[in-house]
């Protein structure tokens, strides 16, 4: 397993919260409510109670305050911090992907089954103009997924997800919206964060194994057991795992 520290010069500020890739391109918000990158920082106009931030291309960001009272808590601003757009993107925020043209969304159970609004959806994807193009559970029917543990992209424009209460792997086609269900191993029952690297799915920290990592082979239904130490693990892209203190982030690569 590779394990890559990243230091960040904050001075006085520490991270808020933070999202990272495989290389280490970064985006956070610090307590004092700047907006920081590799090569960019400026301030947020707003105090950010419950920060998500996302770098979508070279002209645009998305910074999410997940705050039950925002009627607008999703916000589109360029490398400057002006606001082009604004939309209400749900509330209790499990995880946030960027890709092409389209922001997905997933969510937990306090919002799948909380007020009216995309977190009922359980996957909600949105375009750059803020609006609701697709939701999961609205599509389809009678299914009792109420929450998204991990969810993660799977290449060729899909994305696939994992939660309760089924436990089965779903993958989404992002051009078809075609669902694909998968069984799944008992070995990584309720793992919470996901990376995908090629065809290998990598899930860690299961309900009796809060530490270790499950690679999983989804054609031959093997799983390999990684051990780690590291608990609350968060999954980015090409296999990656990553966590963070007040000054710096941590990737993890348990398959290199």
């Amino acid at each position: 397993m590779t394990v890559s520290p990243i230091n960040i010069d904050l001075n006085q500020e520490n991270i808020k919260n933070v999202f990272v890739d495989s290389f280490g391109v970064y985006i956070l918000v610090s307590t004092q409510n700047n907006i920081i990158g590799n090569n960019f920082k400026f301030p947020f106009y707003k105090d950010l109670q419950f920060p998500i931030c996302r770098i979508i291309d070279l002209e645009k960001l998305l910074i999410i305050d997940d705050n039950p009272k925002l009627n607008e808590n999703a916000f589109l601003v360029n490398y400057s911090g002006k606001v082009l757009t604004k939309f209400y993107a749900g509330i209790s925020i499990e995880d946030v992907i960027i890709l092409k043209n389209k922001i997905i969304i997933s969510y937990f159970d306090e919002g799948i089954l909380g007020k009216c609004g995309p977190n009922n959806d359980g996957i909600s994807i949105f375009n750059f103009d803020g609006i609701q193009t697709y939701g999961y559970k609205s599509s389809v029917l009678n299914d009792e997924f109420i929450d998204c543990y991990c969810m993660t992209n799977y290449g060729n424009n899909r994305i696939i997800f994992y939660g309760y209460s089924d436990f089965k792997l779903k993958e989404l086609n992002l051009d078809s919206f075609k669902i694909t269900e998968y069984e799944t191993p008992i070995d990584f029952l309720g793992a919470n964060s996901i990376s995908t690297k090629n065809e290998q799915i990598i899930l860690h920290s299961s309900y009796k194994d809060k530490t270790s990592f499950f690679n999983w082979n989804l054609k031959s239904n093997r799983v390999q057991r990684i051990d780690s130490t590291e608990k609350n693990l968060k999954g980015t892209d090409n296999g990656t795992f990553f966590n963070y203190n007040k000054k710096s982030i941590t990737l993890f690569k348990p398959i290199e």
